[in-house]
């Protein structure tokens, strides 16, 4: 096993980490445990590597930056959730380019008819 994955850190330590609460950490944790599976120890105590850690920050930004919801990460995946935000980039970007030669043309056709 990689040794930067052996470390393990409490609830507390990772919300830290994060920046969000414990029982934040808790709840996305029970939601995604398709992608986070902390280790249980003495006392039902969480303990997470820091491969755990990566991926709650991925799941906090998804939330917190791009606006996604939790039950839209859990339906498409996390991977699949930044693909999905790539791909809807990519649409506003050309529809962008799109308006502005629409905006062109309208501009010349206002041109041709005042010019009638």
């Amino acid at each position: 096993m990689n040794e930067k994955y052996s470390v393990r850190y409490s609830i507390g330590q990772v919300a830290k980490m994060i920046g969000v609460e414990s029982h934040t950490v808790r709840f996305w944790t029970n939601e995604l445990e398709a992608y986070i599976s902390p280790e249980i120890g003495a006392g039902d105590r969480r303990y997470f590597t820091q491969e755990h850690i990566d991926v709650l920050k991925s799941v906090n930004n998804l939330i917190n930056n791009k606006g996604y919801t939790l039950s839209v990460i859990k339906k498409n995946g996390i991977k699949h959730s930044y693909e999905s935000d790539e791909h809807a980039t990519e649409i506003q970007h050309n529809l962008g380019q799109t308006l502005s030669r629409i905006e062109k043309i309208q501009k010349n056709l206002r041109e041709i008819i005042s010019g009638i």
